[in-house]
């Protein structure tokens, strides 16, 4: 959704992109039509997705839907950051690209947590991109890509996610973020973009003690739900 285009580039240019999955997206069932296997619909259609952007390697982690942000605290070797600092480590990656710290789901905020954690204890790389992308949230970035030439196999990779696209129209919704990330573009032939919060190797300790004390203070404010 959010980091669409950018991996069609890398796959177009032959350069191998890694997928992480963090949560087995039960709670994407919302009335409980699809069963017991719908974590394994959810994973059908991730690597449908996959192959409609160039083909991915995936790696499921599995974690509980909805569960990452109290997953956080565990720090042993199952725990989200050591997973992903496994990942990290074995695969030297030249970029690692991961959602937004100012999202409003609170999967999405953690995972941002858990990778820049993950990367900040990882082996130095002589030269690593850190990327941040917005999947339903604009947030403060530093970054836009042209994907206007990209944008039409993007959205047939989401048209993949057959089980989402029952309850909302994701192509719709968050297509136009795209559109509305060109704002600031005066270049008319460049109708899509994608935003992202560009962060420097050795100021990931100082940009993570932010966006957690932010994360932290965000969901302490949160009204329940529902509210009135």
């Amino acid at each position: 959704i959010g980091a669409g285009g950018l991996v069609l580039a890398h796959r177009d240019a032959g350069a191998r992109v890694d997928c992480v999955i963090m949560t087995d997206g039960r709670l994407g069932d919302a009335d409980g039509s699809h069963g017991d296997e719908y974590a394994e619909t959810r994973k059908r259609e991730c690597r449908a997705a996959g192959e409609r952007l160039g083909g991915l390697e995936h790696r499921f982690l599995d974690f509980p839907d909805g569960g990452l942000v109290p997953a956080l605290a565990d720090e042993g070797p199952t725990g989200p950051v050591a997973r992903l600092h496994e990942i990290i480590a074995a695969g030297d990656h030249a970029t690692i690209v991961f959602t937004s710290p100012w999202e409003l789901h609170p999967d999405h905020r953690a995972t941002a947590i858990a990778t820049l954690r993950a990367v900040a204890s990882a082996p130095a790389r002589e030269e690593r991109h850190l990327l941040a992308y917005e999947v339903g949230t604009f947030m403060p970035s530093n970054l836009l890509i042209n994907t206007t030439d990209l944008f039409a196999r993007k959205i047939e990779a989401l048209r993949c996610y057959a089980s989402q696209l029952e309850h909302h129209d994701l192509v719709a919704k968050l297509g136009g973020v795209d559109v509305a990330r060109t704002a600031n573009v005066d270049d008319p032939s460049v109708t899509h973009c994608e935003a992202y919060a560009r962060v420097d190797a050795d100021r990931i300790e100082a940009f993570l003690a932010a966006v957690e004390n932010a994360a932290q203070i965000t969901d302490q404010m949160a009204p329940g739900v529902p509210y009135a």
